[in-house]
């Protein structure tokens, strides 16, 4: 333990995957980016690192970063997808406790370790005043490298009659139509539930013809280490005991982010989709959720899932981006040439596998 300030303490890699996942539940932005699951399972354990910030001895901050270092050289990056958390769920974080925070990961990664930084708050660019006046202040820079996450936000305190009035008119038609036909919904958090929802997610690629950047595995292993209570819930929708159409959302802190969705044929017909997207906003408003992401929208490249997405009553947000820190140009330096290293490794293996195919087909 370590101290940033006259009254904030620092704990670094003092915690067990129970106790960390205790943490996530004392934050209103918790997510699955910051969850020791999905992080341990997407990097390896040996690759994480865990950073708590108390103010008094009161939790205002905490940080999960993957840490990958460049081989035989003192360099790396320490990475923090959607965080670090700063919205305690008792208590409201001022900007004294922002700069403390992101002063205490700089610190530690930047300072301590030599590594490159970067952060990617789970804060939209409309409620970023307090964390900007952090950022500007232990000298983080806004990169080019990504684009903002941008997404559509349903705020879940209006009255669930309200919300359905506020859904499109096609919309909400489609929904009618699909809740006269009678279909089954299926809702809860087992291995089994999500196998079903792999199979339909197989079948909607194969119509589709197009290959996904989603590993589907991979959360498949997140969904069986995570606690019960921060396990992903699956709706299934199912017409004449076929399973048709599936939708998965995390809900931690006081989000639902819809993360995976599949719909087979008759789930086309039957508008099964509709069905499951209301049914998931109804279920987080009864456990007291207060927002609900619809999983990002790219109006340009994939306009018919924006389309779908924009029928709910939904506000468009971008989050701030991503940040960067170092200390000099030499750490920096080293990390681009080995991410264009990787990169480049990876087009040939890309161009091989397409050539492969090619030559298959033939």
């Amino acid at each position: 333990m370590y101290s940033v300030g006259s009254h904030y303490q620092v704990e670094v890699d003092t915690t067990n995957q129970i106790q960390w996942h205790e943490i996530l539940g004392q934050f209103n932005d918790a997510n699955i980016y910051q969850s020791w699951s999905y992080g341990s399972t997407r990097w390896g354990h040996a690759n994480l690192s865990h950073i708590i910030v108390r103010r008094d001895g009161e939790l205002v901050g905490a940080a999960q970063a993957c840490v990958k270092k460049v081989p035989f050289l003192s360099a790396g990056i320490a990475y923090i997808p959607w965080g670090p958390l700063w919205r305690p769920r008792h208590g409201v974080n001022d900007t004294e406790d922002d700069v403390n925070i992101l002063r205490a990961i700089r610190t530690e990664y930047v300072s301590g370790r030599n590594l490159v930084l970067r952060v990617s708050p789970n804060c939209s660019q409309a409620e970023s005043n307090i964390q900007s006046v952090g950022l500007q202040s232990e000298a983080f820079r806004l990169s080019a490298a990504r684009p903002p996450y941008h997404t559509l936000m349903v705020d879940l305190t209006r009255p669930i009659d309200e919300l359905r009035r506020a859904l499109n008119p096609k919309w909400r038609n489609k929904l009618s139509g699909a809740e006269k036909l009678g279909l089954e919904v299926i809702e809860g958090d087992t291995d089994d539930l999500y196998r079903s929802f792999m199979v339909l997610q197989r079948e909607m690629l194969a119509r589709k013809d197009y290959q996904t950047a989603v590993n589907y595995e991979e959360f498949s292993r997140v969904q069986s280490d995570l606690p019960k209570s921060l396990k992903m819930r699956i709706f299934l929708c199912r017409h004449e005991s076929e399973v048709v159409s599936s939708a998965i959302c995390s809900a931690m802190g006081n989000t639902g982010i819809y993360l995976l969705g599949a719909t087979g044929d008759k789930g086309l017909k039957v508008k099964g989709s509709y069905l499951l997207q209301w049914r998931i906003m109804q279920w987080l408003q009864t456990h007291n959720f207060r927002w609900y992401d619809l999983g990002g929208i790219n109006p340009e490249k994939n306009p018919g899932v924006y389309s779908f997405k924009a029928g709910l009553p939904g506000k468009e947000v971008y989050h701030m981006g991503l940040f960067e820190s170092s200390d000099g140009m030499s750490s920096s330096l080293v990390v681009k040439l080995a991410e264009m290293l990787k990169q480049g490794r990876g087009a040939v293996r890309s161009a091989l596998s397409r050539t492969r195919l090619a030559r298959a087909q033939q």
